[in-house]
């Protein structure tokens, strides 16, 4: 753990919850090579975004590790793909703040945990779809 303080660490990842992994990590730990990587991007079955600096980076909250093994969270490639032509990587740190934050139709906690606790997907999916076509308005276009 670094020395940041205010750092919190996923039990189920042993990772910061706020951190961001590199397409060195996602290949490594996925086992899929760079252009899996780029492809599963750009098909929305992993959330992108880039740095100041326009490093390709992935939020660590999508991976998850079941019985030794590193996958993607069940469930996010349906509730990203309403976003696809309305957010890309350069946006994706507002749908990564959208993904985590408390929703209320799920009961006060986020998509992504909704995901994580095994829930039925079919709720994240019709608000993922209703933000998407909110979003993919020219007036509300992020």
């Amino acid at each position: 753990m670094s020395s940041r303080s205010t750092e919190v660490i996923s039990p189920e990842q042993n990772e910061p919850i706020d951190s961001y992994w590199t397409t060195a990590r996602v290949r490594l730990r996925l086992q899929i090579k760079d252009f899996e990587i780029m492809t599963w991007s750009k098909q929305m079955r992993l959330l992108e975004t880039r740095t100041k600096g326009g490093v390709s980076v992935f939020p660590a909250f999508q991976f998850v590790q079941r019985a030794g093994v590193w996958s993607v969270l069940i469930g996010l490639h349906e509730v990203l793909k309403p976003f696809k032509g309305v957010v890309g990587p350069d946006e994706g740190n507002s749908l990564a703040s959208w993904l985590t934050t408390p929703e209320e139709r799920l009961g006060g906690i986020s998509i992504i945990d909704h995901l994580k606790q095994d829930r039925d997907p079919k709720k994240a999916i019709a608000l993922a779809q209703e933000t998407a076509n909110r979003w993919q308005q020219p007036s509300n276009k992020i």
